[in-house]
């Protein structure tokens, strides 16, 4: 359980250091800074369900409920949130580079 909270503790971490390596470093880019931006609630998404999943499993092995214990929502959720915004960065790419 704390294993899993780690990873995606993580996981959140590393997308909240590459967000924030990439507005510093966007120094007249709007696109990459939109692109920054884009990945902060991402991050903050993958942090907040880490911590809820967390506390909702630590209820449940309290209670000692039989389970199940696993999500198949919310990492594909997370998922499709994360490729949205990858893909939303390609296109706004593209878009500079076909118009500017």
């Amino acid at each position: 359980n704390e294993r899993t909270l780690l990873l995606w503790l993580h996981s959140a971490l590393w997308l909240f250091a590459g967000a924030s390596t990439i507005i510093k470093y966007s120094n007249d880019d709007p696109f990459a800074q939109i692109y920054g931006i884009m990945l902060l609630p991402v991050a903050l998404a993958f942090t907040t369900y880490a911590i809820w999943q967390h506390a909702r499993r630590v209820k449940m092995i309290r209670v000692k409920h039989p389970g199940p214990y696993e999500d198949l929502l919310g990492p594909a959720l997370l998922g499709i949130a994360l490729m949205t915004a990858i893909v939303a960065q390609f296109s706004l790419k593209l878009y500079s580079v076909w118009y500017y």
